[in-house]
């Protein structure tokens, strides 16, 4: 049972788990495993989900993650440093 989500430190819910705004729509990305219910991750199963695609090719969650981290450089204000990183692909080695 989910009791509450929040998104920016906003609660979505009211106490009876109901959406606090019933004409708003989120998206999230969801691997398969929790979005089947896998290992009782059961709470978003019976929500619609539909399959990104784009250039005929599926999109993955690691792509849009990494693309993330890589492209938020670009958006930090003049004067701010962005921090170091470097990601490692263990299943690609």
């Amino acid at each position: 049972m989910i009791k509450q989500i929040y998104i920016n430190g906003n609660r979505l819910l009211n106490e009876n788990g109901e959406p606090l705004d019933k004409d708003e729509t989120f998206t999230c990305a969801l691997d398969p495993f929790i979005a089947s219910g896998e290992l009782g991750f059961d709470g978003l199963r019976k929500i619609s989900k539909e399959t990104l695609i784009k250039e005929d090719k599926l999109v993955r969650i690691k792509d849009l993650f990494i693309n993330a981290v890589i492209d938020a450089q670009n958006k930090y204000p003049e004067g701010y440093e962005y921090p170091s990183f470097k990601l490692i692909d263990e299943s690609a080695e």
